[in-house]
């Protein structure tokens, strides 16, 4: 998600010529739904199986993001459009952030709870303090389109990883 986040602003400052104030309401629509629909998608999280949840919004994110990678290789992205599929892909952000810290303890045993918390939250730091620094490295390598595309296969490999968990596969 960090190298979205840069990628995103960038294709529509470089494809779609985005003034600073279109730009800004590119980052709204990157964290409106958190504001938005964060608390009742912990109401569903309670009461849901988890993995579907997970699985779902990274579906969510990969048809958003593919849907934008299609319109911009077809060259009739517009302004309006990338809005609109940045929102959808946050909705599924918000889905995955909810879910997946309530997912942990059903693949997790008790007494391994606090290893695989902590270990959670170094990759989320990791990815925090070295998404951008890498978004920006294959924004310049590879354009902003190819870089979303990144994004799309990782979030398809997030996609696959909790439909194939369960608590044997951990390490010790």
């Amino acid at each position: 998600m960090q190298v979205a986040q840069l990628a995103v602003p960038l294709l529509a400052v470089v494809s779609l010529h985005a003034s600073a104030g279109q730009v800004g309401l590119l980052g709204a629509a990157q964290w409106l739904p958190f504001l938005l629909i964060a608390l009742p998608v912990g109401v569903l999280v309670d009461r849901r199986r988890r993995r579907p949840l997970l699985v779902a919004a990274e579906g969510i994110r990969v048809i958003g993001t593919s849907a934008i990678i299609l319109l911009g290789v077809a060259h009739v992205l517009t302004l309006p459009a990338l809005l609109l599929l940045t929102a959808v892909v946050g909705c599924g952000a918000v889905v995955f952030e909810v879910a997946y810290q309530s997912f942990l303890p059903s693949v997790v045993p008790r007494e391994r709870l606090d290893v695989a918390n902590s270990r959670l939250q170094a990759t989320e730091a990791t990815a925090l303090v070295a998404g951008p620094g890498f978004g920006g490295l294959l924004v310049q390598l590879l354009g902003a389109l190819p870089t979303l595309a990144v994004t799309a296969v990782g979030s398809i490999m997030s996609a696959v990883s909790p439909a194939s968990c369960s608590a044997s596969d951990l390490p010790s």
